[in-house]
């Protein structure tokens, strides 16, 4: 098995199109299909992880909002459970 790149590889459409707006221009666009298929591949690896950053970065944005609600309910069921301990705190067991 050989660990050489593959000598040729296309990277997908959606590469193209998610580059900035002035890469639309035919001009860059037919600059970036003259790269060497190894630089090609090298963006299309580049692009891969900043893709796979932003999607963490959302789903640490995420995180935070359910650790913030996830907070606020457990101060809420705290609140209740002091409440229902003061009711009760004076009551023998033959009381209720």
């Amino acid at each position: 098995m050989s660990n050489k790149p593959p000598s040729h590889i296309e990277p997908p459409k959606v590469f193209l199109e998610s580059l900035p707006n002035v890469c639309f221009h035919p001009t860059v666009r037919a600059f970036v299909r003259c790269f060497h298929p190894t630089m090609r591949a090298f963006l299309m690896c580049v692009f891969l992880v900043f893709q796979a950053a932003i999607e963490r970065g959302e789903k640490l944005g995420d995180l935070d909002d359910r650790t913030a609600a996830m907070r606020t309910e457990a101060e809420v069921y705290a609140e209740n459970a002091h409440k229902l301990m003061m009711k009760y705190r004076d009551k023998k067991w033959y009381q209720f």
